[in-house]
């Protein structure tokens, strides 16, 4: 019962999320006018700022429809919620968690739409995570775990950092600082720096193998569908993306990271105790 209310809590805290990707501003000049439509500029009556309203309404000018995401939030975030509340349980553990879900569907929303993970969106998450992890760990007691978030926030960057170096064409530095966020999150599941970092290799290898499966599932996609299947926005346009090799494709890296990083987090006690791959 306590996993549906909560579940409940991420149905309605869903449109609040879909809001804050669509008007999330970045360095590019990315943050959407919610005044206007997206496909023609038409001015928005008001009720269809509401996201999921939005989503449902047609544009009285091009006849458009809102965005899927508006709807798709909402339902991702519940499902998400629910998820984490029937494996946490009702502790205070479980606030700085749910928060960390949040700002997960958030980023990995806006890196799938524009391919970037805005500092402006990245930072304050990190902020309000890693405050809320301290004020639970210093009010109800387990201050052991703030030592493997930090570690594992470090950990996490560090790991990344180094193939972003070898090769910033590959692996774009907004993951790589998105990985401080991560890292926060998985270590604050553990009382222990070792079993910190432990994960934090699980959720790398994991994240590598849905990053390669989500690149290519992006690639075939746009063969399939046509060069507007998840368009990349930085792409030159004299380049067909057809042409392009299946395991050079550009895509968001992001949401792969994130997702291995909500599994990782979810599964933290079988990774660690089991025998595992590590």
């Amino acid at each position: 019962m306590f996993a549906l209310a909560i579940g409940g809590l991420g149905l309605l805290a869903g449109p609040l999320l879909a809001f804050l990707v669509e008007r999330a501003p970045d360095n590019s000049g990315g943050g959407r006018d919610a005044t206007t439509c997206r496909a023609c500029g038409a001015s928005r009556p008001p009720v269809s700022y509401l996201p999921v309203v939005g989503a449902l309404s047609r544009c009285d000018g091009c006849a458009a429809r809102g965005r899927a995401a508006d709807v798709a939030i909402p339902l991702v975030t519940a499902a998400a919620f629910f998820t984490v509340a029937l494996v946490v349980g009702s502790r205070w553990h479980l606030v700085p968690l749910l928060l960390f879900t949040a700002a997960l569907i958030v980023l990995a929303a806006i890196d799938i739409e524009r391919f970037r993970l805005p500092d402006r969106v990245l930072f304050p998450a990190l902020a309000v995570v890693a405050a809320t992890v301290i004020v639970v760990g210093v009010w109800v007691g387990p201050t052991e775990h703030l030592a493997p978030a930090i570690v594992g926030s470090i950990g996490y960057f560090a790991l990344l950092l180094v193939p972003n170096l070898v090769n910033p064409a590959g692996l774009a530095f907004g993951d790589v600082k998105l990985a401080l966020l991560l890292g926060f999150g998985i270590g604050w599941m553990r009382a222990s720096v070792a079993e910190s970092l432990v994960l934090v290799v699980y959720a790398l290898m994991i994240g590598m193998l849905l990053g390669i499966v989500s690149g290519l599932l992006v690639g075939m996609g746009r063969r399939l569908l046509g060069p507007g299947f998840l368009p990349d926005p930085d792409a030159d346009p004299r380049i067909d993306p057809e042409s392009t090799p299946l395991l050079r494709t550009a895509f968001p890296f992001g949401p792969a990271l994130a997702l291995s990083a909500f599994v990782v987090v979810l599964l933290s006690g079988t990774l660690v105790s089991g025998p595992g791959l590590i």
